[in-house]
């Protein structure tokens, strides 16, 4: 079962935009932080997302491979973190 935290990808272009604008500031570690607090306060144990080339990024915030998901278009890739 997901949690209520699971992603689904963006389908849109602008959004590709918008985060190399402010690529390599650590906006995306806070928004990650930010997510995995506000998870934890609700008391979710685990939470996933998928993502399609960011893997490496999660996974410096302890995020885990745990599968593929095949959309019609591309396959991405699903991570879960525990926040024990």
């Amino acid at each position: 079962m997901l949690s209520p935290f699971a992603v689904v990808p963006a389908r849109s272009t602008d959004d590709e935009w918008v985060v190399q604008r402010v690529c390599g500031k650590g906006v995306a570690g806070l928004l990650i932080e930010s997510v995995e607090q506000a998870a934890r306060r609700l008391g979710e144990d685990t939470i996933y997302l998928t993502t399609k080339d960011s893997q490496t990024l999660y996974a410096r915030y302890g995020w885990q491979h745990a599968g593929i998901v095949q959309y019609p278009d591309c396959d991405l890739y699903l991570m879960h973190k525990a926040l024990g």
